[in-house]
């Protein structure tokens, strides 16, 4: 069976990679396209919103995702999608210093497939909890700080291949797969 033809669209090198790696059964090509940031509590919003933007301009089918960080001491309700402003505005180690109490977290991702003709998103989560301070010096984002499940490393510290198997992103890239050989059959 031929690959299947995406484009990915994201400004993060990073993200692209891990995308890459997650599905072999893509030939994937990465539009590096820059979105405004949509602020809001709701990742399908901000999805959705990205997608608005993206939709008809590249007229092949694309994927693009959103992944989000939730704290338990903020009722996993933030800091979410604004994650990556909290990180700019106090940096990791205060973000970490911030929390006081419940360290449980939860990485949730949404990927999002458009065929041109309709938009179908895909989630998954990764429960964990956030360490006391960074560790690590891989990955990008919340990496340094989010130690997955039952590990004992943050993303940070683990290697590409490690942190394929705890990631939320991984995740709904099979789901993604997944509903497309049932879609197929």
């Amino acid at each position: 069976m031929p690959k299947m033809e995406l484009v990915y669209v994201s400004s993060n090198r990073e993200k692209f990679g891990e995308i890459v790696a997650a599905l072999p059964e893509a030939r994937l090509q990465h539009e590096l396209i820059s979105i405004p940031e949509i602020i809001s509590v709701d990742p399908r919003v901000v999805l959705q919103a990205k997608a608005r933007v993206v939709y008809g301009q590249l007229g092949v089918p694309y994927i693009m995702d959103h992944s989000a960080l939730y704290f338990g001491a903020y009722e996993f309700k933030l800091p979410g999608c604004v994650i990556d402003v909290m990180i700019e505005v106090l940096g990791l180690d205060k973000l970490c210093g911030s929390i006081q109490g419940d360290r449980r977290a939860i990485s949730r991702t949404l990927l999002l497939y458009c065929d041109g003709k309709r938009f179908q998103t895909y989630e998954a989560q990764q429960g964990g909890r956030i360490a006391p301070a960074p560790v690590g010096d891989h990955g990008f984002g919340w990496d340094r700080i989010f130690i997955p499940g039952c590990s004992s490393e943050t993303f940070g510290e683990m290697t590409f291949q490690e942190k394929r198997r705890w990631s939320s992103r991984e995740m709904a890239c099979r789901k993604f797969i997944d509903a497309l050989g049932a879609r197929d059959d």
